[in-house]
């Protein structure tokens, strides 16, 4: 498997400015073995954000183009976890969410891996997709 769609997955957001400050601030920070930052995450699943919160009904192409930018990019179990991890940052700043949509994400773009749902709570250590 490759880049998320975890995402994301999850994901993703408002949130964004302040997942990239503390990514920026606090250079803690999960990446990806390919050098795929939390901000890249962030970004990618940025227009996702209507839909996991529940606003629109369908995942816009924008959000589609981002979850399978990140499938890419999730070639190893540790690139999944780091991008669990970002998703899992990015979520705690966006307020009130459905951690179902994000598995509900990849169905509605097509793309061909299982994703869990993510939340604050997730322990991305165990998750496999």
């Amino acid at each position: 498997m490759t880049r998320v769609g975890v995402l994301a997955i999850v994901l993703l957001f408002s949130g964004l400015a302040a997942v990239n400050a503390w990514d920026n601030n606090n250079n803690a920070a999960e990446s990806t073995s390919n050098a795929t930052s939390c901000a890249e995450v962030t970004n990618d699943l940025g227009p996702c954000l209507g839909f996991i919160k529940g606003k629109v009904n369908k995942p816009p192409a924008a959000c589609c183009d981002g979850a399978r930018q990140l499938k890419k990019a999730a070639k190893t179990k540790a690139d999944r976890q780091a991008i669990c991890e970002c998703i899992k940052k990015a979520v705690s700043g966006i307020g009130k969410f459905d951690s179902n949509r994000i598995p509900q994400l990849v169905k509605d773009c097509n793309i061909d891996i299982k994703l869990p749902p993510i939340s604050r709570n997730t322990d991305c250590s165990k998750v496999s997709w």
